[in-house]
């Protein structure tokens, strides 16, 4: 009665010990799935910063050429002020040879 109490101890023992390391083998199972994904989100991101570095690149190159081209606008609207000025004398000089004549 006592071997048979024992054996059926083991038997227990051995059924919790084959559960548990069922357990374990999901657990370890589920945690590569885990770490699989995360590698994944790594690539994801490495790639993603890579991309916005690209993109803030050309948005530097862009903003540095809107600056030069917003200097050569001021440029010509200097010069074409400085022009509707010198012909807005010229007229005037015009209008005062043409009523001296007269």
């Amino acid at each position: 009665e006592e071997l048979a109490s024992r054996d059926s101890e083991l038997s227990v023992s051995q059924n919790k010990n084959s559960s548990s390391q069922q357990c374990i083998f999901v657990l370890e199972r589920d945690i590569q799935e885990r770490d699989d994904i995360v590698s994944q989100l790594q690539d994801k991101l490495t790639s993603l910063q890579q991309e916005n570095g690209k993109i803030d690149k050309a948005l530097q190159s862009k903003s540095i050429e809107f600056d030069k081209r917003k200097d050569e606008v001021l440029a010509l609207q200097q010069e074409v002020s400085a022009s509707v000025e010198e012909t807005t004398e010229l007229e005037n000089e015009k209008i005062l040879l043409q009523s001296s004549i007269n």
